[in-house]
């Protein structure tokens, strides 16, 4: 892992702020549409909010619910009426490894720990 890497996942990062989702484009749904970032906004706070409520462990659920839309990001809007959507687990597992490629050993290690 080098600056190199941390920046590409920066990158990518920063592009999910104006990626819109496509279920929203699919639906033709019309501007302005959510975008990943506001829909991670939103879940991590209901999952915040939760989680205090069942007593659950509150980072956890934060850091799985933000892990879990980064790595959905990249991948399509599969929904289980879509031929593809057997794929989905595989195209998963690629976007963690290549995130995983990305960050130092310490967070390449919780990434894995929270998918477990």
């Amino acid at each position: 892992m080098n600056e190199s890497d941390l920046l590409d996942i920066f990158r990518d990062i920063n592009e999910i702020k104006h990626k819109e989702r496509e279920g929203w484009i699919d639906m033709g749904i019309e501007q302005p549409r959510d975008t990943i970032a506001s829909h991670t906004f939103g879940a991590t706070i209901i999952g915040w909010i939760l989680s205090e409520k069942e007593e659950f462990d509150t980072e956890k659920v934060i850091k799985m619910l933000l892990l879990h839309d980064l790595i959905m990001a990249y991948i399509p809007g599969y929904t289980p009426e879509d031929e593809e959507f057997d794929s989905k687990k595989e195209l998963e597992e690629e976007r963690l490894k290549k995130l995983v490629e990305d960050v130092p050993d310490t967070v390449e290690q919780e990434f894995e720990e929270l998918l477990a």
